[in-house]
């Protein structure tokens, strides 16, 4: 369960959160995500469940991290419940903006903006023909991870440096 607070530095559509006002126990978290998790989705595997968990509760803490892996889900035929996976983590993760279709230059500015977990839905679409996008998808599993964009300033061409590090699922 995640309370939300009024953060001015936050765009309207992320969700900030703040520390509940008890301790937790992770491992009763951990289990009881798991076990909401299997009510609304066949794993493959038994152990799917919590990795999809502690990846949700990692996304809270990520920046303690030097490498956040990416979380990807597949399936044999359409309609097997990836979109199910991805409307679940946006309830559980840190700063959750999902997108069912996003440019590469919205990407990495929100990332670098406010340092939301990124769900994208339905990226297997349109990251093939988008190296951009997969630069994006392939540098910010690491601190550190960038890309560079030139922009106009008063008529004058500027180069900018913009953070990919974060949680991102597709």
């Amino acid at each position: 369960r995640v309370k939300e607070k009024k953060n001015d530095n936050v765009h309207q559509d992320f969700k900030e959160s703040e520390p509940w006002p008890e301790p937790v126990d992770g491992i009763v978290l951990l289990i009881a995500i798991s076990s909401m998790f299997r009510r609304y989705i066949v794993f493959k595997h038994d152990f799917e469940a919590e990795l999809m968990s502690t990846w949700a509760m990692g996304s809270h803490v990520y920046e303690e991290f030097h490498i956040f892996p990416r979380l990807g889900f597949t399936s044999p035929l359409p309609e097997c419940g990836k979109t199910t996976c991805i409307d679940l983590l946006e309830h559980l993760c840190l700063r959750a903006i999902r997108a069912d279709n996003i440019s590469s230059a919205i990407a990495y500015r929100i990332m670098e903006i406010y340092h939301p977990s990124l769900l994208l839905d339905e990226l297997d679409t349109y990251i093939h023909e988008n190296k951009e996008m997969q630069g994006i998808v392939n540098s910010g599993h690491r601190k550190g991870g960038f890309v560079w964009s030139m922009n106009t300033d008063n008529d004058q061409l500027k180069t900018e440096k913009f953070g990919t590090y974060g949680p991102m699922a597709f």
